[in-house]
């Protein structure tokens, strides 16, 4: 069994980058939310622009995402694992998310019911992007690994590590964010 922090790969093609970009021109566009039980707006835990890109719309990308899961622990298999969820995130100045974990606890700990992978894929950054750093930690109190992601790459790491994206200082950042789950 691998025991990579993190792994980055080539697995989703620039014609499917492309058909993301587009579809998020054609919809709508809020506040992301931080679940604190109230569903609340709270810009300094997170700040960035979610669109509404649904997975079920884009059944390529998330087969291609899933060829990570290999990848990245050579023991488990793409098939027995499913994208649950996408969110297509906008970064822009002051723009940051702050240490946090995407697991939920759900359903007494069922494991089909929790995010297994958090994955992420950068679809487009400025040219003149600073900050907008993605931090990963191997523990809670650990100093955290910087990620650098070229446009195009995808990320995986389990969902348990703590990540962050530091503020942006300037220029954009966009970025597909694909959380796998266990198929029953």
């Amino acid at each position: 069994m691998s025991d990579a922090l993190f792994t980055i790969s080539n697995v989703i093609d620039e014609n499917a980058i492309e058909d993301l970009r587009h579809f998020k021109t054609t919809v709508g566009s809020h506040d992301a939310k931080v679940t604190k039980g109230d569903g609340g707006i709270y810009k300094d835990l997170r700040d960035a622009k979610v669109k509404e890109v649904s997975h079920l719309d884009f059944p390529d990308v998330c087969e291609n995402i899933l060829d990570i899961v290999p990848i990245h622990r050579p023991n488990l298999f793409k098939d027995h694992h499913y994208i649950g969820e996408f969110n297509y995130l906008m970064y822009e100045v002051g723009g940051h998310f702050i240490k946090h974990r995407d697991y939920l606890n759900k359903n007494n700990g069922d494991p089909f019911s929790n995010r297994i992978f958090s994955t992420i894929t950068l679809l487009d950054k400025s040219d003149d992007l600073e900050g907008g750093d993605l931090l990963v930690w191997s523990r809670e109190d650990d100093q955290p690994w910087k990620a650098e992601l070229e446009i195009g790459e995808t990320i995986i790491f389990h969902a348990m590590k703590f990540h962050q994206v530091t503020p942006i200082i300037r220029g954009t950042r966009e970025v597909l964010v694909a959380w796998i789950y266990l198929k029953r």
